[in-house]
């Protein structure tokens, strides 16, 4: 699965994560099926070349305080589940990786090259 552009969204930056989760929920999300509420989204922060980085955990810190500026880009994940994580928990992303005859295998099979 890639990245999906959601659009944009407005929050100030005094705002929580939870005003952000809503944002996004109300603008791009609400007409999903399946996704009851706000709180099963799980936002992430983007390096520059678009690699996903740190869960943003508190619902109630301040985008000021995640370090979320005006033009920011956000991966938003949904949960199927509400998360409560602690501050010490990892998440760590695993991604397959196709290597010598498996990707031959993977790319006549009309796989694309990412």
């Amino acid at each position: 699965m890639g990245i999906v552009k959601l659009g944009d969204v407005e929050v100030s930056i005094s705002g929580t994560l939870m005003d952000l989760k809503n944002a996004i929920f109300t603008q791009c999300l609400e007409a999903r099926e399946g996704l009851v509420m706000p709180e099963k989204l799980r936002i992430r922060t983007m390096d520059s070349k678009r690699h996903v980085c740190l869960v943003l955990r508190d619902n109630s810190q301040t985008l000021k305080r995640c370090k979320l500026s005006s033009g920011a880009n956000v991966s938003v994940q949904l949960l199927p589940k509400i998360e409560d994580l602690s501050p010490t928990a990892n998440v760590i992303w695993v991604a397959p990786r196709l290597t010598g005859s498996g990707y031959q295998a993977y790319r006549r099979g009309g796989g694309e090259h990412g």
